[in-house]
């Protein structure tokens, strides 16, 4: 029989879960050593029905009971005996159990009220500035670099916008159409640009902005409640209202099947020839000069390595030398450095031996004192080189194509599209997907599944189409085909005699130490 007695201050304040109040045999109360089995007991107040106190092993607090409808009989804990007193726990009681009475929860209506305290007190400080750095920083643990330097343009084109400096609580339709309407008709009408904003903004540079603005503006309206749902909101009905073409994928590539094309490659490759000669390399012209500089060479074989092997810009350029293995004819891109998040590899053919072998030495006679552990070493000692844009501007000037690192891993998708594979098992768009590395195929889980889990194996697979895409673009530049045998007895030495003399000439230091080897 439960215990029912007058909840006063003299009672709770003798109150010990140790020992139990129970009703003797005359129907008063006395206490007894709490059993062993028993882990809680209660009190019931005898003037108002609902409110107890509940004793267990931790604490003693004060509580209300009533039926809400569906929902039962709901019990709700008003706080402890040490910090509420007897007087005002009967007093919170009457008023929750009166809440409870009408369907209201005490319990949850004192959070809404807690929270809704909270949004006013920092209501002033959560500007969509303030939203978005913090969006920002959350996001780059997980984001590609150059997501996150797209983040931070976005954040440094919206400073001067009205909306940026405005409370997220307060931000309504007018808000968006004022920051992003200027925007939108500087990009479709050709309108003058307003004062914030990129220099020049295009449909898919708008259609950046309002993604990134819009996800971090709605992160903050859901966790505040402002919002109920993704799909409502401010910027939503903004873009639902406008008719900005979605961005188009680009299919910009080398048309090597055309006399311009071919053109491009033949000036690559001249230019490849003529930044690897040794006067280059090493007697290091006047670098205010017009004239080639040592580091060319390190952006023309980055360009013919992208070539050949249709790689992204980023795994490209950080590309070290213990992912290049000459000993298994293949390179390996890490998954750390991957836009899919999957180790990425190519076979390495002759050609792309003999580049690679090249310029391992140039690296080397460059900076003998520093090795850098990159392929394609940047002018800032410890760096990979960041920005091969100039290479692709110079054969610009003389081609009259631009043609940039992204234009020629589409080349490679162009090209393996028209490839015939001899094995049956595996399928035209299974290899595109393995050269290039893709997460996920357009064409159902198999595919994708098969793609993901691209591995070594699939070297041999790939080599051949490889190896037939670097001789066709051998024949195209009036190059010998490479074989294999004569790649691996090129590794093994320093060029020919011609250039070892010339070298030889330029370097006192290399010439003495010829002498030395051939006194020896």
């Amino acid at each position: 029989m439960a215990v029912i007695a007058l909840l006063t201050r003299k009672l709770v304040e003798g109150l010990s879960f140790e020992r139990q109040i129970v009703h003797d045999t005359k129907g008063g109360l006395k206490t007894i050593q709490t059993p062993s089995t028993v882990k809680e007991w209660s009190i019931r107040d005898k003037d108002l029905e609902g409110f107890s106190v509940r004793c267990t092993s931790k604490t003693i607090g004060w509580y209300v009971r009533k039926r809400m409808g569906d929902l039962g009989d709901v019990r709700r804990c008003m706080g402890d005996i040490s910090t509420l007193s007897a007087e005002n726990a009967r007093k919170r009681a009457r008023v929750w159990l009166g809440m409870m009475q009408n369907g209201v929860d005490p319990l949850q209506e004192k959070k809404d009220r807690i929270k809704r305290a909270t949004i006013e007190r920092v209501k002033s400080t959560r500007t969509l500035a303030a939203c978005f750095e913090e969006y920002v920083g959350r996001k780059t643990a997980k984001s590609k670099s150059n997501t996150t330097k797209d983040r931070l343009k976005v954040s440094k084109w919206m400073q001067g916008s009205p909306i940026w400096t405005k409370s997220i609580f307060d931000i309504n339709d007018d808000d968006v159409e004022q920051s992003l309407g200027p925007l939108r008709d500087a990009a479709l009408k050709g309108d003058p640009k307003p004062a914030w904003g990129p220099k020049s903004i295009s449909p898919a540079t708008l259609q950046k902005i309002y993604v990134y603005v819009s996800s971090a503006y709605m992160r903050e309206a859901l966790q505040y409640r402002i919002l109920l749902s993704k799909n409502d909101g401010p910027f939503v009905r903004w873009r639902a209202d406008q008719a900005i073409p979605r961005p188009q994928s680009k299919t910009t590539h080398l048309p090597t099947e055309t006399e311009v094309g071919q053109g491009w490659l033949k000036e690559l490759v001249a230019l490849h020839q003529k930044a690897h000669h040794p006067d280059v390399l090493l007697n290091r012209p006047d670098p205010r000069g017009t004239g080639i500089k040592p580091h060319t060479s390190v952006l023309v074989d980055f360009f013919l390595c992208v070539l050949l092997w249709g790689s992204r810009k980023e795994e490209t350029a950080k590309l070290k030398w213990t992912d290049v293995k000459f000993e298994d004819r293949l390179v390996i891109f890490p998954e750390s450095m991957t836009k899919s998040g999957k180790a990425g590899v190519a076979p390495l053919t002759p050609w792309a031996v003999e580049i690679l072998q090249a310029r391992k030495r140039a690296n080397e006679r460059w900076r003998p004192d520093e090795p850098s552990p990159w392929v394609f070493p940047s002018r800032q000692h410890g760096k990979a080189i960041a920005n091969p844009r100039g290479i692709a501007e110079l054969l610009a000037e003389e081609t009259g194509l631009m043609i940039m690192p992204h234009d020629l891993r589409r080349t490679l998708a162009t090209y393996m599209n028209k490839v015939s594979l001899k094995e049956e098992e595996v399928g035209k768009l299974l290899l595109v997907g393995a050269a290039l590395n893709h997460s996920r195929g357009n064409t159902g889980g198999q595919v994708s599944a098969a793609t993901i889990g691209y591995i070594q194996e699939q070297v041999e697979v790939l080599r051949p189409a490889y190896q037939a895409r670097e001789n066709q673009f051998r024949r195209m530049v009036g190059l010998p085909i490479l074989a294999a045998a004569e790649v691996e007895e090129a590794t093994h030495t320093e060029g020919t005699i011609e250039s070892v003399i010339a070298m030889a000439k330029a370097d006192p230091e290399l010439k003495r130490k010829l002498l030395e080897a051939m006194l020896k």
